[in-house]
């Protein structure tokens, strides 16, 4: 409701309202325009149904440096009308606000910076769709059949009980299209980006909380997942290495960061928290698969078929290499 407040009203903001705060989310375009949104204190007044409804943001500091500011919305109306604002106004609000990012035809790439422990974003214009990608056409009609399934299958994720959310891995050497064949995916879906480093992460904890505060209807890139993080090595074969790690664990400072474990990522993709969120796609990349925990792969979290299906995708360098998407 938060998010779909922050998106709305902007729209509606009037006479009544004190102060407001434009910028700019593509500095390089002088064509464009401004955009509106909400400064803390500021009220805006929304008349729905006869009703005169006050709206306000306000924010708390936050005794952590590290944890951003807790900031919400107040929304002042009559007793009388409390149970028509919840069962008609913000039903309205949410349909209001899907329709609006439906049409947006600007996408967005957020990176989480770890100084300001919160996502940072900017425009996403990245000219990879399926009709320029150099890929081998039978490939393409299944990925993006892959993709309509996916957004049309609500009804299956529920009835089955398994959280709406897809997940892909792409592997394959260097310049092979792995990141092209993301921005197309995001240009198909018109699926704005979170683009996530591993190593900036603290802790299983602050992974939640990155994790949780991504948008519905998006696309969660974790890209060379096995030079990001230890965590995700196959443990089978790093077992000689366990007592330097157990040394090195011990040596670590008091107060430092443990960083995140594979406990904690797989909990997100396949546990609990992955039902956080609706309509959401997850994609890993690497350059060597084989050195990925098997915990990592298996069916339900890439969304891997009993067989792994590998195709060959033509790369930038327009050289042969095989590669596979494991759905």
């Amino acid at each position: 409701m938060f998010r779909d407040a922050e998106v709305y009203l902007p729209t509606i903001i009037g006479p009544s309202s004190d102060s407001l705060i434009v910028g700019y989310d593509d500095y390089s375009d002088p064509m464009e325009p401004p955009k509106r949104s909400i400064p803390v204190d500021c009220t805006i007044i929304d008349d729905f149904q006869g009703m005169r409804l006050k709206w306000s943001l306000s924010s708390i500091e936050s005794k952590k440096y590290y944890i951003p500011n807790k900031r919400f919305f107040n929304l002042t109306c009559k007793k009388s009308e409390r149970e028509i604002v919840e069962q008609r106004y913000f039903p309205y609000i949410n349909k209001t606000v899907q329709a609006m990012l439906s049409k947006s035809e600007s996408l967005n790439i957020y990176t989480y910076g770890q100084d300001g422990s919160m996502w940072e974003s900017t425009v996403f214009k990245h000219p990879a769709t399926f009709q320029t990608l150099a890929m081998e056409h039978e490939l393409k009609e299944f990925i993006m059949k892959d993709l309509d399934s996916f957004v049309a299958r609500k009804e299956f994720f529920e009835n089955v009980g398994r959280a709406w959310k897809r997940g892909y891995l792409l592997h394959g050497p260097p310049g092979t299209g792995k990141s092209s064949l993301v921005a197309a995916i995001a240009n198909y879906m018109k699926y704005d980006i979170y683009d996530l480093q591993c190593q900036s992460v603290r802790s299983d904890s602050d992974l939640r909380r990155i994790l949780t505060s991504t948008t519905n209807r998006s696309i969660l890139l974790i890209e060379d997942i096995d030079c990001s993080t230890k965590v995700t090595h196959d443990r089978s074969k790093v077992k000689e290495n366990c007592e330097e790690e157990e040394e090195e664990e011990l040596k670590r400072p008091m107060g430092v960061d443990p960083g995140v474990t594979l406990s904690g990522l797989l909990n997100f993709i396949d546990g609990l928290w992955s039902s956080c969120g609706n309509e959401r796609i997850i994609i890993f990349t690497t350059n060597h698969k084989d050195k990925l925990d098997p915990a990592l792969l298996r069916p339900g979290r890439m969304d891997q078929d009993s067989e792994n299906l590998h195709f060959r995708i033509l790369g930038s360098k327009m050289t042969n290499c095989l590669a596979a998407l494991m759905i």
